[in-house]
């Protein structure tokens, strides 16, 4: 039985400043991103979040707003998973 094998999608990698961008397409991709980041990293991606705005008459959920965001890695470990 053949295995097909995906490997991370990498966008951009400058290594002057130390930078990679990857795309993460599926659930392995997250092993290999576990052998590439070290303490100390920084971590940027986009996201969504919905602004909750308070009224009197309760919370209302506003608009999806587009945001960047970013961690400093202090700690990373792999957990297995299944998935089918």
């Amino acid at each position: 039985m053949k295995r097909e094998v995906n490997a991370l999608k990498i966008l951009e990698k400058d290594k002057k400043k130390g930078i990679l961008e990857v795309q993460i397409e599926d659930p392995e991709d997250l092993y290999f991103i576990v052998l590439i980041l070290r303490k100390g990293d920084l971590i940027y991606a986009w996201t969504l979040r919905q602004e909750k705005i308070s009224r009197v008459s309760g919370e209302e959920r506003g608009e999806r707003v587009r945001a960047y965001i970013g961690i400093k890695l202090e700690a990373i470990e792999f957990q297995r998973f299944t998935y089918s």
